[in-house]
């Protein structure tokens, strides 16, 4: 008798101590599962829609921290800016770009999650990348960038031809 009270017992602590190491897993970190923007490639010294799939147990509040950046380093910084739950379940704010550097290509961000009171940095290179194409419309890829340049100067020439060959006529 007593050997199976130690073995119910022993079970018991077994499972109990099971119950506690799954529960413990089950309320894992917060994560951010996906990042996207709108519009998708934002030109620099643009305004632009940061969307955030982040997953967690019990998320307070979500702050996010951008960097405009380039190949070397990040130069402007827009500093715990608040992000605000949608209607998809997803986090957003709007970021208003500043362009402090011609070069910079990417914008870089670390995000703050304060879940049930303990905070959370992730900063897992997270990045949105800038549409940094020189198009405008009305210029093309031919190197015209709309000043006068060789085609002012033939038509000083033609104007001056035709002025010289009006005079002799006369």
């Amino acid at each position: 008798m007593k050997y199976k009270k130690s073995k119910l017992l022993l079970t018991i602590v077994m499972l109990v101590g099971l119950y506690l190491s799954i529960a413990n897993t089950a309320s894992a970190d917060p994560t951010v599962n996906s990042i996207t923007t709108d519009p998708e490639k934002p030109k620099p010294l643009s305004t632009f829609k940061v969307i955030a799939d982040i997953s967690g147990d019990n998320i307070i509040e979500i702050k996010v921290t951008a960097s405009e950046c380039d190949s070397d380093a990040c130069y402007e910084n827009h500093i715990n800016l608040p992000m605000t739950l949608n209607e998809d379940g997803k986090y957003e704010t709007e970021i208003t770009l500043k362009g402090t550097k011609d070069s910079i290509d990417h914008v870089q961000y670390v995000f703050i999650i304060n879940d049930d009171g303990t905070e959370y940095t992730i900063s897992d290179n997270l990045k949105t990348n800038l549409d940094v194409s020189s198009d405008s419309g009305t210029n093309s890829n031919s190197g015209d960038n709309g000043s006068p340049g060789f085609e002012l100067i033939f038509v000083i020439i033609a104007v001056m031809v035709g002025v010289l060959l009006y005079r002799k006529k006369r």
